[in-house]
């Protein structure tokens, strides 16, 4: 009968000692650095590659290998920081909305729900994965052989909070916070 009372006080006590030792863990345990997602918007055309937009210059070859066309203009361009749970409405040229939203980090890859909408139909839905340092993904709007949409998704370094200035999302995004 003594056995009893003393595995029940040495539950209590080793559930003391984590209830204990879980704030000390989570003190010294850097906390996880929002990801940073740029959207671009890029008209992709037939025209003589002469005329690509600079802006596009790092990802050319990439749209050349995957989309064969000659030209890339970027229609516009917007970045934002997400939290676990946000969403983010991009209202970019053409008729085009593209909604992200985060899901936090899996296996060490930042999960966004994609959807897409062109001429306000919805045009896609997908889910995205990053790896850091990953290469961007290119979705691929609608067009024709002669031009055509691309959506370059780009998971990028987030910056660092500036000490003056207090710096919001750029005005074409909507951002929300809610449980998904």
């Amino acid at each position: 009968m003594k056995t009893a009372p003393s595995r029940i006080v040495a539950l209590i006590l080793t559930v003391l000692a984590a209830t204990v030792m879980l704030p000390l863990r989570a003190e010294h345990t850097a906390p996880a650095t929002p990801p940073r997602l740029q959207v671009r918007l890029i008209r992709a055309t037939m025209d003589p590659p002469e005329q690509s937009d600079p802006k596009v210059r790092s990802l050319i070859a990439q749209l050349r290998a995957d989309f064969g066309y000659n030209n890339y203009q970027q229609l516009s361009l917007s970045e934002t920081d997400f939290t676990k749970d946000e969403k983010a409405l991009f209202e970019m040229p053409d008729d085009f909305k593209i909604m992200i939203s985060y899901h936090g980090q899996k296996d060490g890859n930042h999960e966004f729900w994609v959807e897409i909408e062109y001429r306000e139909k919805k045009f896609l839905g997908l889910y995205a994965s990053f790896a850091e340092n990953s290469k961007p993904a290119i979705i691929r709007g609608p067009g024709t052989r002669e031009s055509r949409y691309l959506i370059a998704l780009t998971l990028k370094q987030p910056e660092p909070p500036a000490k003056d200035s207090q710096t919001g999302p750029s005005p074409d995004i909507s951002r929300s916070k809610e449980k998904l």
